[in-house]
């Protein structure tokens, strides 16, 4: 088996130690997934005579699996193009760290190659206001401000103004988007 391993050192002490069953995802030249299944034979004082080698073919669920992911990547930051230049962002459910770094991402990307002037991001949506949320809007803005486009902050429900302190300073905030593209079209 060592002759097929990348590391046959690594596999040779996977095999010398191993005394139970040991499952393992690889890839076989970056087109083949397969999930490996190693069960040890053994006697019945224990002894391992040998074993039992399962190779599935996993590839279509491994493809599967990476569009499912990168179909709620692209749904976890929804941007919509709401009036020239002007895209809205509603921020909907749990916002985590890895969230927040892929919206910061997708709207720079977008911004930057669609010639936008306003951000307006809808905070009404989210199940909890927190440091990392209020941490990832300010870097978007940061981000946006150095790009020269006003980022807008609306939805601001009375718990989340409570707790979003000095940030909101720095950007314009409204109570509905409505309200917002009133402005921007002013």
């Amino acid at each position: 088996m060592g002759r097929f391993h990348r590391v046959p050192d690594y596999q040779k002490k996977i095999m010398d130690e191993l005394t139970e069953v040991h499952r393992a995802r690889i890839n076989i030249r970056n087109r083949l997934v397969a999930d490996i299944v190693i069960t040890p034979i053994k006697t019945e004082a224990e002894k391992i005579e040998g074993y039992i080698v399962m190779l599935l073919d996993v590839t279509t669920k491994a493809e599967e699996e990476k569009k499912k992911d990168n179909l709620i990547k692209g749904l976890s930051v929804p941007i919509m193009y709401i009036w020239e230049k002007t895209i809205a962002l509603p921020l909907i459910g749990d916002f985590t760290q890895e969230r927040g770094e892929n919206m910061i991402s997708s709207v720079l990307m977008e911004s930057s190659s669609n010639d936008i002037d306003y951000v307006l991001v809808s905070l009404g949506g989210l199940n909890k206001f927190d440091d990392g949320v209020q941490s990832s809007i300010k870097t978007l803005n940061d981000c946006l401000q150095l790009m020269g486009i006003e980022c807008i902050l609306v939805g601001i429900t009375p718990k989340i103004a409570m707790t979003f302190g000095e940030a909101n300073k720095q950007m314009r905030t409204f109570g509905s988007s409505h309200e917002a593209l009133k402005y921007i079209i002013k």
